[in-house]
């Protein structure tokens, strides 16, 4: 007899902890998500998320006295500008399937030309993209050469094949400047310019003529800020 007491009181106090849980799980989902379903938190948990642009990393205010000393001229904002409208173009580009613009930065035209072959082989398009936000969030300026490098929150909408989802996501772009030629010819590899013209990979920061087609290449990296590379981070 008191084992069947027993058992029924256990019973009863855990189907009372289960009540008390899930009462416990449908406040917290009211106040956090507006509904008392956790099917609906879950939705709405994920429109949150695609609504939500991404967080950056600011390093201007550690930066900003060192840039000002070292390039007295330079306007972050207009960079910071250009670094949007960077995004913007690959992003255009990549869903026009166009692989011939960014020529003179051969990094990130491989960016774009890696996200054309994916999107081929797997029915993907990108449309809708908008810059949220861009910040500075590294500097560095040694063995002569300069780098800037922005981060922006931005959001595309993806489709691959019927599903469509709106993406929320990060993209870092650098931009270098070319102190001292000199001490750069040893890195060259790592600078990743190319031809303007014909896209070919630039042998030196010097070079003055392009081997493969004979155009001018001077001016690429002659006393002027221009675009390295673009990452989605």
């Amino acid at each position: 007899m008191w084992f069947i007491i027993t058992i029924v009181v256990i019973i009863i106090i855990v189907l009372l902890v289960i009540f008390y849980l899930l009462f416990k799980m449908k406040g917290f989902l009211k106040e956090n998500f507006n509904t008392g379903s956790l099917k609906e938190a879950f939705k709405n948990s994920e429109l949150k998320e695609e609504s939500t642009p991404k967080s950056l990393s600011s390093m201007e205010n550690i930066y900003d006295s060192k840039i000002r000393k070292d390039f007295p001229s330079l306007n972050l904002n207009e960079l910071r500008s250009e670094a949007e409208s960077v995004i913007l173009k690959a992003y255009n580009s990549i869903e026009d399937k166009d692989k011939k613009v960014f020529k003179e930065a051969g990094q990130v035209r491989q960016f774009i030309i890696n996200k054309i072959d994916d999107a081929k082989n797997t029915d993907t398009h990108y449309s809708s993209c908008k810059v949220h936000r861009t910040v500075l969030n590294k500097y560095e300026n040694r063995a002569g050469i300069a780098t800037l490098t922005f981060q922006s929150s931005f959001e595309y909408v993806k489709r691959v094949g019927n599903k469509t989802d709106k993406i929320q996501s990060r993209m870092n772009t650098m931009f270098i400047y070319i102190v001292d030629d000199s001490k750069v010819s040893k890195r060259e590899k790592t600078i990743g310019l190319n031809c303007p013209n014909c896209g070919a990979p630039l042998r030196g920061v010097g070079q003055r003529v392009c081997v493969y087609c004979g155009s001018g290449t001077e001016d690429i990296v002659k006393r002027t800020w221009v675009i390295n590379n673009i990452a989605e981070v």
